[in-house]
């Protein structure tokens, strides 16, 4: 028999795991938990692809409820990303004007890398004439910058990579709103199941 491996996933998400798994226990008789940390022990299951999309549609109903729940919280956090998007533009425009005057290569990498020196990493909250000032800074003694920004939803999250005789990271932090969690557990869950069903034989078409 498997052993159920430890759970690689952050504790909220592990939370909803927990509160997922007598709902879909009752109505296919399959953990939740085992499926998604050792699948291989369902492969034999009779019905089990048509189990896969029960589960799905169990999961999914279970995460719209919650979000449910957090519509204020979810109005804040639109204003929240709204506002972090606009400070983006703000920056990386600083960025790219100042870089170009003092001759720094600035680019968006299509992946990067880092060494066994990790980076400093500096998080801001907001736009203005501080931080326009260490930008400046951080251009003047830098050799180059990565734009290794990241997309949530239809916003931009700034993260730059200044690196010179010390890379630092300039960056802004995700907004603390349980619909995030939310997200991330989902996200998660149907990131598993849909690599389980991967491993499934096809259906041979009739």
């Amino acid at each position: 028999m498997a052993e159920e491996a430890e759970a690689p996933w952050d504790a909220q998400t592990d939370a909803f795991v927990d509160e997922l798994e007598p709902l879909i226990n009752d109505s296919y008789k399959i953990s939740i938990r085992k499926l998604l940390l050792t699948p291989q022990v369902y492969l034999n299951e009779e019905g089990i692809a048509d189990k896969l999309n029960g589960i799905r549609k169990t999961a999914e109903d279970y995460f719209s409820g919650l979000e449910a729940l957090f519509a204020d919280e979810e109005e804040e956090m639109e204003k929240q990303l709204e506002a972090i998007d606009s400070a983006y533009n703000q920056i990386n425009q600083s960025i790219t004007s100042k870089s170009s005057i003092a001759r720094v290569p600035f680019i968006k990498p299509l992946d990067i890398t880092f060494g066994s020196a990790q980076p400093e990493t500096i998080f801001i909250d907001k736009a203005d004439s501080q931080i326009d000032a260490l930008v400046t800074k951080l251009i003047n003694t830098s050799d180059y910058i990565f734009n290794i920004s990241a997309t949530y939803r239809k916003y931009m999250i700034g993260i730059w990579l200044f690196s010179g005789k010390k890379d630092i990271i300039l960056s802004f932090k995700m907004p603390e709103n349980p619909i995030i969690a939310i997200e991330n557990a989902r996200d998660i869950i149907n990131n598993y199941i849909d690599s389980f069903e991967n491993t499934l034989p096809k259906k041979e078409e009739e």
